[in-house]
């Protein structure tokens, strides 16, 4: 695990759940794993989606953010572990794109 601190997104994608979204940012970060705090406290268990916005850019001119899927393992008041299942880097939209608006559609379309 790497300490990263950079800001984020999330939405938590239970069907019960579905508008559940907020803000928040990285703590530590892996390929396995990350864990974030965010301004609730999440509860263990639930599916989530994640949009990280990276603190490297690509060529040093394009933006990235990180998004990735898993479930929330462990949680410890407003932070929150979450088992990552799977990740892909895309470019960020000048201004910052939200979750929903495309940033994060490939792998919201590949839902199983």
């Amino acid at each position: 695990m790497y300490p990263v601190c950079a800001g984020l997104e999330y939405r938590i994608l239970d069907a019960r759940l579905a508008h559940t979204r907020g803000h928040g940012h990285t703590v530590f970060l892996s390929s396995s794993r990350i864990v974030f705090k965010s301004e609730i406290a999440l509860r263990a268990g639930l599916q989530i989606e994640l949009a990280v916005d990276w603190p490297v850019r690509l060529d040093e001119k394009v933006e990235l953010r990180l998004c990735l899927r898993g479930r929330t393992a462990n949680v410890a008041g407003s932070y929150t572990t979450v088992l990552v299942s799977r990740y892909e880097f895309r470019t960020r939209a000048p201004g910052g794109a939200r979750i929903g608006s495309g940033l994060c559609q490939a792998m919201a379309a590949a839902r199983v």
